[in-house]
């Protein structure tokens, strides 16, 4: 290896440089079998992975994507290059304020889910941008990327209206006893602006049971 890919690897703090279009063995630091990976840096900028077992042939093995199972017995498993994404898609928060902004300024959070799956980032950035007042929250849950006039909305006493400061202590306030107790047990952070959010729907009947009819 040329002393570039040393330096390269010194100043990125890199612990193997791939060389593209040929096949790496990397071997597991364990006693008890020999197993490991096999790796391609592909022409086209992608990896083309497997699992070896024994020989350094692909073995059959479960596949993880986001946490969800894809496949049981894969063999091989292709990770395409795409740089564009990085331009395009941004920060969780460039994403849901470019979506908020294509709906008009205002967005449900089932719409919203469908750009953000990760429902643990998208809870932890709301959160951030409801407090620096990047975003706003109605009682209804829901998001605004505007606040509205205050003398407009003079007399109307909702947690979107009242502004950000005041919208957490809002909601709370308005919330029903069975809606707190519910969001208390289901969210680690609470209060917050999706739990409250959640628990505004709670009391609204979204999330409960329903009862049997009665013969």
């Amino acid at each position: 290896m040329s002393a570039w890919w040393e330096l390269l690897k010194k100043e990125k703090d890199v612990d193997l440089v791939l060389p593209r279009g040929k096949e790496m063995v990397l071997q597991a630091e364990d006693k008890e079998y020999e197993r490991g990976l096999l790796v391609k840096l592909m022409k086209n900028g992608g990896y083309e992975m497997a699992y070896w077992y024994d020989k350094h042939k692909p073995y059959p093995i479960e596949v993880l994507v986001d946490g969800k199972s894809i496949k049981k017995d894969a063999k091989k498993v292709v990770m395409k290059f795409h740089p564009e994404l990085k331009k395009s898609a941004g920060s969780t928060e460039q994403v849901i304020l470019r979506e908020i902004e294509k709906e008009g300024g205002a967005l449900g959070m089932k719409n919203l889910r469908k750009v953000v799956p990760d429902e643990q980032d998208l809870k932890s950035t709301l959160d951030s941008m409801v407090r620096s007042g990047k975003v706003f929250i109605h009682e209804d849950g829901d998001i605004y990327t505007h606040e509205p006039d205050r003398d407009v909305a003079k007399g109307c006493e909702c947690g979107h209206c009242v502004g950000i400061d005041n919208a957490f202590d809002f909601l709370e306030k308005k919330l029903c006893p069975a809606g707190k107790a519910a969001a208390k047990r289901k969210f680690k952070v609470y209060p917050s602006a999706y739990a409250n959010g959640w628990a505004v729907q709670y009391c609204k009947g979204k999330f409960r049971k329903k009862k049997g009819k009665k013969k």
